[in-house]
């Protein structure tokens, strides 16, 4: 993974003032779009294109189901999906509640413990503009 470092003016706990601290930021090396996931899984199995894009399509349209119907999606390896809601302030008393106060929902993903591992194991790689940053990696 690639970072770069960004200098940002934060807020000093217990005081008025701010100070400027830096912190590491990720380098996005680009998309891996539909078109490409496709293909890397048409490599490793003997399904078509046409038949993994048809599969990608149901699935897409079966999580959002599940979601609208209430269920917990559980994606094995991937981890789970639910929605949650957003909701203006409450009120302070049960009665005086409205369904009006929920501004939106929203998906809430936890990954599953394969996918935490795969974000624990990463390496990291400082990103350099030029050559006046040294690149330097940790594991």
């Amino acid at each position: 993974m690639i970072y770069k470092l960004t200098q940002k003016n934060v807020p000093v706990p217990g005081t008025n003032t701010r100070t400027k601290k830096w912190y590491a930021t990720t380098v996005t090396m680009g998309y891996s779009t539909l078109p490409m996931i496709v293909d890397s899984i048409r490599e490793k199995c003997t399904v078509t294109r046409p038949d993994i894009l048809a599969v990608l399509a149901a699935f897409v349209d079966d999580v959002h189901q599940r979601l609208q119907a209430g269920q917990i999606v559980q994606l094995g390896e991937l981890g789970n999906m639910q929605l949650s809601v957003l909701n203006h302030g409450g009120t302070t008393t049960k009665a005086a509640w409205t369904p009006q106060l929920i501004k939106k929902a929203k998906i809430v993903y936890r990954p599953s413990v394969a996918m935490k591992n795969a974000a624990d194991t990463a390496s990291f790689q400082r990103w350099s503009a030029d050559n006046n940053e040294e690149a330097t990696t940790t594991p």
